[in-house]
């Protein structure tokens, strides 16, 4: 009698532990499938909104980095751009 040939089960991953893990299992995604992105937000249904401005006025946002450039205005000095600015006080 002969013995079935071995046949390697695939194995699940149990979790990301790299970006290089992560972008792998990401493109093995058939791009058929849409947009490969994420969100940030554990339901779909929830507005895309920064948390900073969840339940704030509409200028609550401007208000915090006009605070931030008062309060730090020698972080920001060598900055040449307003994006500049905005990738700076992203930064831990």
């Amino acid at each position: 009698m002969q013995s079935k040939p071995s046949v390697a089960k695939k194995k699940e991953p149990t979790g990301i532990e790299s970006v290089t893990q992560f972008l792998t299992e990401i493109y093995r995604l058939d791009p058929s499938a849409g947009v490969r992105c994420f969100r940030g937000e554990a339901d779909a249904r929830w507005r895309l909104m920064p948390s900073v401005m969840r339940n704030l006025r509409v200028d609550a946002e401007n208000n915090i980095f006009s605070e931030l450039m008062a309060e730090a205005p020698n972080e920001f000095a060598d900055d040449r751009s307003m994006f500049g600015r905005l990738v700076r006080a992203q930064m831990p």
